[in-house]
């Protein structure tokens, strides 16, 4: 499978495949079986750029082969470290690998693996300007794999064969002459040649030898003022440089692109160009950059009525917005693009664009509409074989069940998405799904699991230095410990997340990082400090049209005033918070805000009032899965049974109040109440020792 995916360029899967069956060979203690799969590893990483992991895996690979004297493998192993040592420029130790890659595979008779190694040893003769030495190497390869009827080996060779010859200088009667017209065609048609070479290689993710052929018909066009050839050339080295996450290089290659086709005001590639660089400053986190761009070629795109295109910009401007909190406008931008995707015909498209609908809604807490919209997107997804794009619908859909408190539900979604996600080899996509999973964990008090699923995934974001999921998890981190009740760690993890959010211009992440700052405030009794960043959050999340957070930020301040005796305030802020949690369907939130009116009517001593908001806190919890939320629910029944005089009851609730507390584990403050109120009953009944 691994040899399959690399053949049609699907190299996360499968370098997914690979080390899926090197843990299998592993277990099994096949040396022949885990030396295959490093082989395969290293050329992977080594196609990406991750030249220290394919050195590592060749270097694992072929000290297999020699263990099993697997000659043929320990020849393939060692053309791979020859390759890494070459882009390496460590022309020396290149030239060793190769030449022990030769003598093996010469020993063996097979004629494409002797002409690779001999390839190689040209390509550094090249680099080392002994041209002469190059040219024999290149003639050598040539032969051998047109021998053994390689007819991709020897357009390789061949193309290697025509950049010596263009660099030489013809010698008549021994005087240096010029070029002639005729010659000068002839050596524009090789760049021609070669820029397909570059073309045709990175089709198949080979992005090391479309690098090397770019290069080289850039420096064909170079020497003969070709300004479109050495423009085409810069364009495909921009996208072989885009596909290696080397965004400055790519930016770099654009642009010079971009430059010529200015001149020469063929507006139908700056567009497409345009866009190709507002993914690159997109990526770059250089938010004004990236608009720029893409409105620049969406207005390309509408002068020229290219609605592909335009559906297409409409599309990349909407997803900008979209991650920096501008809702508005990528509402109307994802409309745009679907409706254009609808007239045009285009399934995919369309599908892409209610999938980004669904998330706008989702992040202006309409989850209703959301949801919806992401079973919709699923289904179409499917139908049309895209099964990665149908595991972020399923993704949203448990995002959206979770944040509805639906967490039985939410868990099964988030476990069919990181299961697709890890079948197609996406380790970005399996990680978010794995977050999800940790928030469902932890609402539901399983705190150990929620951290490691955390940690899990912040491991894969820092290697795919992806910032936005660091700061994530960062957040979810610093919830994770203020429930643990540590507050010194949670205001940390807080102000780091917030300082991520900052930095990437994510105006929802700061007021998510900032309520959760208000809320560890709070939890600390510093509550000047937690009304500040209540209403900082509370700011952020109107401006943004966010209805969830304006009502969480809301919900806050009314616990915050409860805390204060404020009771009049407090519930006039939990009643603000009831009505919006109502309008957009937020049980487990509506659960929350009626249990703090529960607590407003304890302290006041209005019985029959607070055992009915407990009880309808006990359904919502029970409802929606949130376990912590039904013990405290239970203790607080427990009190109102108590302050009646009805100690049995009592008694009853405050056990099982007690037992989940204990059974969810560093409960610590709820098991203390739960012994307080039995304390107080005992207490109540005459029963001294055993109150004590």
């Amino acid at each position: 499978l691994g040899d399959v995916y690399r053949a049609q360029n699907f190299l996360v899967k499968a370098a997914a495949s690979y080390a899926e069956a090197h843990d299998a060979y592993t277990q099994a203690d096949s040396k022949i079986g885990i030396a295959d799969a490093n082989l395969g590893l290293g050329d992977i990483l080594h196609l990406q750029g991750e030249y220290d992991g394919a050195q590592e895996a060749y270097l694992n690979a072929q000290s297999a082969y020699a263990e099993t004297d697997d000659q043929r493998g320990a020849a393939n192993a060692f053309l791979g470290l020859g390759q890494i040592h070459l882009m390496r420029h460590s022309y020396k130790e290149a030239e060793s690998f190769y030449s022990r890659s030769r003598d093996l595979h010469s020993r063996l008779g097979n004629q494409d693996g002797t002409a690779n190694a001999v390839l190689g040893i040209g390509h550094i003769h090249h680099a080392q300007g002994q041209s002469i030495k190059a040219e024999l190497c290149y003639i050598v390869a040539r032969g051998l794999y047109l021998q053994n009827r390689s007819r991709w080996g020897a357009e390789n060779a061949g193309a290697a064969l025509r950049q010596i010859y263009q660099t030489k200088t013809a010698v008549i009667g021994g005087s240096s002459t010029t070029i002639g017209l005729q010659d000068v065609e002839v050596r524009i048609s090789q760049g021609d040649e070669v820029l397909q070479l570059g073309h045709d290689s990175r089709a198949r993710g080979n992005y090391v030898k479309a690098e090397l052929s770019y290069n080289m018909a850039r420096s064909i066009y170079s020497k003969h003022g070709n300004q479109k050839g050495i423009a085409d050339s810069d364009e495909g080295l921009g996208h072989v440089y885009y596909s290696r996450n080397h965004y400055n290089k790519a930016e770099s290659s654009f642009s010079g692109a971009w430059e010529f086709y200015f001149q020469v005001g063929d507006e139908e590639r700056m567009a497409n160009l345009h866009l190709w660089l507002g993914d690159v400053y997109r990526l770059k986190h250089d938010y004004s950059k990236a608009e720029a761009s893409y409105s620049t070629a969406q207005e390309l795109y509408d002068k020229n009525g290219d609605k592909s295109g335009l559906a297409d910009a409409f599309s990349r401007l909407a997803h900008l917005h979209r991650t920096y909190g501008h809702y508005t406008e990528a509402e109307l931008e994802y409309t745009r693009a679907r409706d254009l995707c609808i007239m045009l015909q285009n399934p995919h498209g369309t599908a892409n664009a209610l999938y980004g609908l669904a998330d706008v809604y989702c992040l202006q807490g309409q989850y209703s509409k959301a949801q919806s919209f992401y079973i919709n997107t699923r289904a179409e997804y499917i139908r049309i074989g895209g099964w990665l794009d149908a595991a972020n619908s399923v993704l949203g859909l448990g995002y959206v069940l979770r944040l509805r408190g639906n967490y039985s539900s939410s868990q099964l979604f988030y476990i069919e998405a990181r299961d697709i996600y890890t079948r197609f080899g996406d380790r970005l996509g399996a990680a978010h799904a794995i977050v999800g999973l940790g928030h469902v964990n932890r609402m539901q008090g399983k705190y150990d699991d929620a951290e490691r699923s955390y940690f899990q995934a912040h491991l894969t974001y820092i290697t795919f230095e992806n910032e936005f999921g660091i700061a994530d998890v960062l957040q979810e981190l610093a919830n994770l410990q203020r429930m643990r009740g540590d507050c010194t760690k949670a205001e940390a993890f807080h102000s780091s997340a917030r300082g991520f959010y900052l930095r990437l211009g994510n105006e929802r992440g700061v007021a998510e990082a900032t309520l959760g700052l208000g809320h560890t405030y709070r939890v600390q009794g510093n509550y000047a400090q937690a009304e500040i960043s209540y209403n900082e959050a509370r700011r952020i999340f109107s401006g943004l049209g966010n209805q969830l957070g304006d009502a969480e930020a809301t919900q806050g301040l009314g616990h915050l005033d409860r805390m204060r005796n404020n009771f009049v305030k407090a519930v006039s802020f939990y009643l603000g918070a009831l009505k919006r949690y109502k309008e957009i369907g937020q049980e487990g939130d509506i659960g929350n805000t009626v249990f703090g009116l529960a607590e407003i009517h304890r302290v006041k001593g209005e019985w029959p009032e607070a055992g009915r908001a407990y009880k309808k806190a006990y359904r919502l919890y029970h409802k929606t899965g949130n376990i912590l939320g039904v013990a405290d629910a239970c203790l607080g029944l427990g009190h109102v049974f108590r302050g009646k005089g009805n100690h049995g009851v009592a008694w009853s609730f405050y056990t099982q109040a007690q037992a989940i507390y204990l059974q969810h584990g560093k409960q610590q403050v709820g098991i203390a109440d739960s012994f307080q109120g039995m304390g107080d009953i005992q207490c109540l009944q005459g029963n001294g020792s055993r109150a004590e």
